[in-house]
């Protein structure tokens, strides 16, 4: 998903943290999780709307650093929603999966109340760097 990367509402979550020396300037690499999901045949843009804030709340009280949300416009974006949910670095990604696994009852006990009421469906997503100097 070459594309992902050079569209507009996608280039603004992409931060630059003061740590580590990368061509002669001082970045460490951001981590983001990018997420695409529609909405459920049936389901309003409220109620889509209502599942995504229920989603940003869990991840950070999980660890991230920020969580975006971008509803999309047109083209490969149309009815969507862009979900990113940063983090400082890797290690700070680690951290958040290190402590789902030791204790995931909070994520499993949302996912069973989500999969009752689906209002979205995933349509990709993955993880990207910030890669400075590039």
């Amino acid at each position: 998903m070459p594309h992902l990367l050079n569209s507009p509402p996608v280039a603004g979550i992409f931060r630059k943290s003061k740590v580590g020396s990368i061509g002669g300037e001082t970045y460490m690499a951001t981590a983001v999780e990018l997420w695409i999901c529609e909405g459920v045949e049936g389901t309003t843009r409220r109620q889509q709307m209502a599942r995504l804030g229920e989603w940003k709340k869990l991840f950070l009280a999980e660890g991230a650093k920020e969580v975006n949300i971008w509803e999309g416009g047109y083209g490969d974006f149309n009815a969507t929603w862009l979900v990113a949910i940063e983090h400082e670095s890797m290690t700070a990604f680690g951290g958040m999966q290190d402590k789902y696994s030791a204790n995931s009852k909070s994520f499993d006990d949302a996912m069973e109340v989500w999969q009752k009421t689906p209002m979205l469906k995933f349509r990709s997503g993955g993880l990207v760097h910030y890669v400075a100097g590039v």
